[in-house]
């Protein structure tokens, strides 16, 4: 399921932020930051100068997140190379 997964992704992986609307569309990108921040509570403070991973990060989509956050470094892991 993993390789399957990972190779449905490359293949996918060009076109993938013209097509996601969390990418493509600005104010679903920001509804979707504003919930993980909702999330975070009190905890916002403490990215930064933290250490941030994401799972299943894709593009990077949330990057800008982290780095608006002032966290120390930024990791992203996918399935797909490409990603």
């Amino acid at each position: 399921i993993i390789e399957e997964n990972a190779i449905a992704h490359d293949g996918c992986a060009e076109f993938h932020d013209r097509a996601v609307p969390y990418i493509s569309r600005r104010s679903v990108r920001n509804n979707i930051w504003k919930l993980i921040e909702e999330q975070l509570g009190n905890n916002q403070k403490q990215i930064k100068g933290s250490e941030v991973l994401e799972l299943g990060c894709s593009t990077g989509t949330f990057l800008n997140l982290a780095d608006k956050r002032k966290a120390a470094s930024y990791t992203g892991l996918d399935v797909s190379s490409e990603m």
